[in-house]
């Protein structure tokens, strides 16, 4: 559904007595974007069913992925590109630049996938966003038309960048309504800094920032990933060094192996066979809120 269509279904259609039609739908465009807007790249995706995609952001004069979703690991590090190449590509319109596969027009695309990645995708939706962002859509299995116009895309997104500041740091724990006499909270610190790195060797990357930032990228799609699965009362938060803090509440023993291999499995379509080098380790149990805290916020 488009802006203006959005606009019509969602507001009232009157207009109060002396104010002009321009003013009333200027109005309801503002009360539109008052909304609450997404706190994740991900959820953002997932209001669209958009299940693999991605922002190519101007970072030290060259672009790549700093948001992305359903995207694997070795194709955010390929995705280091010029503004000359995007120039060439897409343009500059201010509309879906959209091709499929079936028409022989994704080779000059493919520079900015993985191997397994390319094999898969059917369609391509580009999207300027601003001069230094640039959307991108994947369609895998078939190639998908776009039921969203260009100008909500946009201003989502715009919107999303500009009110999300470290949207994955935990400053509260939330509340346990559990009952620690007979349930168990595991604490858990999950490495994939091996994993992560591993999988950007693929890229010859000389420039640290740029690795930094490409680590950064691939850690975030992780980190959603978890929370997807780990699932309140259990807390998945970020760590420094590409470390993760599970808090995991069971009733019966953790087996941390078996865990393990759940969640490498998981993060498969990532990491691809680098998902066996993660490392998660037991650091104890938690009686109380208190002790729940101090691991998260002390480690």
């Amino acid at each position: 559904m488009g802006l203006l269509s959005r606009i019509s279904t969602e507001l009232p259609a009157q207009v109060s007595f002396g104010e002009s039609k321009n003013t009333g739908l200027l109005a309801k465009t503002t009360k539109l974007f008052e909304s609450p807007v997404s706190t994740s790249f991900s959820a953002l995706c997932n209001t669209y069913s958009f299940l693999h995609c991605a922002l190519f952001t101007n970072y030290n004069d060259v672009f790549i992925m700093t948001q992305c979703k359903g995207i694997d690991a070795i194709t955010v590090a390929s995705s280091i590109s010029s503004r000359d190449y995007w120039d060439g590509t897409i343009g500059s319109s201010d509309f879906f630049v959209s091709l499929k596969k079936i028409d022989n027009k994704f080779s000059g695309f493919y520079q900015i996938f993985s191997s397994s990645f390319k094999e898969q995708i059917q369609g391509l939706h580009f999207l300027r966003i601003t001069s230094d962002c640039i959307f991108v859509n994947i369609d895998f299995d078939s190639y998908k038309d776009l039921s969203v116009s260009s100008a909500e895309i946009r201003n989502v997104i715009i919107c999303y960048l500009s009110s999300v500041k470290n949207e994955d740091k935990i400053s509260t724990v939330p509340k346990l309504n559990y009952d620690f006499m007979h349930t168990t909270a595991y604490l858990m610190l999950l490495s994939v800094k091996i994993a992560v790195n591993s999988s950007i060797r693929n890229v010859n990357i000389s420039n640290e920032l740029i690795h930094d930032c490409i680590f950064t990228t691939i850690y975030k799609e992780i980190l959603c990933i978890l929370k997807q699965h780990f699932l309140e009362p259990n807390i998945c938060i970020q760590n420094g060094n590409g470390e993760i803090k599970l808090v995991l509440f069971a009733q019966k023993e953790l087996d941390d192996t078996i865990l393990q291999y759940h969640i490498a499995h998981t993060l498969k379509p990532v990491l691809s066979s680098f998902s066996n080098s993660i490392i998660l380790l037991k650091t104890g149990t938690a009686s109380s809120e208190d002790s729940i805290r101090k691991f998260i916020f002390e480690g």
